[in-house]
């Protein structure tokens, strides 16, 4: 017996129900293949449990990664200034040339733009990503999925989250990521993993576990057990073997960023240099602030300390 009949209960259906059954059917099968899982965790991750269902009239911020159509090409170029040799060891990128390697298609952006104005949706964009934010009733539907509320056991505010989440088959293609939907991570600053200071007073030794007589030592002998307390510029010749030493041009240059608040100060660099690096007296650097960065000065201070908590935001 053919199976409409089970679903419609007819020994001997129309020719016209039973082509109207089967059409419903594609139809639902359609549906369902049209839908592409972007991921899918098995469970909650340890640690995280479910607190409450969410509310339809709640607020979740996304973002959308689009593809990027030139990764390779990034990846090459990148290879490029990082190989010796290469005519291109050594430059760097401005913004806008990376921007141009990270930017999608316009193709991309205009499908993920489209699909998220049909459920009224107002993204704002910006190069790779898209960002918007909707109420969990329209995520929901538009990621094929069940925002509820998730909390870490040891502390941190609850975050929505879902298991999984689909987008169409046509939207698949244009698309790396959708987040935070599966991501489960507790975000949090990563302080300086510096955990003892020794303070140096103006006409004071530095104490013994770092003392002058200890940095000569290692520094002559070679022998780098002395840096299992202390980390100086003789420790690190010792430690990786270096025999030169590099000359004051212009091509050579080091960079150093700035987080959390921490900032390269130049009271700091001259202690540095007149404790451990007399050969490089007299030397700074200049700084160039990014993204509305901050070059202060008068900020909490280590001077006077053994050790940076930080790195430098300095050129």
């Amino acid at each position: 017996m053919p199976p409409t009949h089970l679903f419609l209960g007819l020994d001997h259906p129309s020719p016209i129900i039973a082509k109207q059954t089967t059409a419903m059917l594609f139809l639902l099968f359609a549906a369902t293949a049209s839908a592409r899982v972007m991921d899918r965790l098995a469970a909650v991750p340890k640690g995280w449990e479910q607190i409450d269902k969410a509310s339809s009239s709640d607020l979740v911020a996304l973002k959308v990664a689009l593809r990027q159509p030139h990764a390779e090409a990034l990846e090459r170029a990148v290879m490029e200034m990082s190989t010796p040799g290469h005519p291109n060891y050594g430059m760097h990128m401005t913004r806008e040339e990376l921007r141009s390697y990270t930017a999608p298609s316009q193709a991309s952006t205009s499908a993920v733009v489209q699909w998220l104005r049909e459920y009224g949706v107002v993204p704002s964009l910006d190069n790779e990503w898209v960002s918007f934010t909707t109420t969990v009733a329209t995520a929901d539907k538009l990621l094929n999925t069940t925002f509820d509320w998730y909390q870490y056991s040891s502390g941190g505010g609850p975050q929505l989250r879902t298991l999984s989440y689909s987008v169409p088959d046509s939207i698949a293609y244009h698309i790396d990521l959708v987040q935070p939907t599966t991501r489960f991570g507790q975000l949090a600053a990563h302080k300086s993993t510096i955990f003892e200071m020794h303070r140096l007073e103006d006409n004071e030794e530095i104490e013994a576990v770092a003392t002058k007589a200890n940095f000569a030592a290692t520094s002559q002998s070679g022998n780098a057990v002395e840096c299992g307390t202390t980390i100086t510029p003789a420790c690190l010749k010792s430690l990786y073997n270096i025999n030169y030493t590099a000359s004051a041009g212009p091509e050579n240059k080091v960079a150093f960023c700035s987080y959390l608040e921490e900032y390269a100060r130049y009271e700091d660099l001259g202690l540095f240099q007149d404790r451990f690096a007399p050969a490089a007296k007299g030397q700074t650097f200049s700084v160039e602030l990014v993204n509305g960065g901050l070059n202060d000065q008068n900020a909490k201070s280590d001077s006077g300390r053994f050790g940076y908590a930080g790195g430098l935001g300095a050129v």
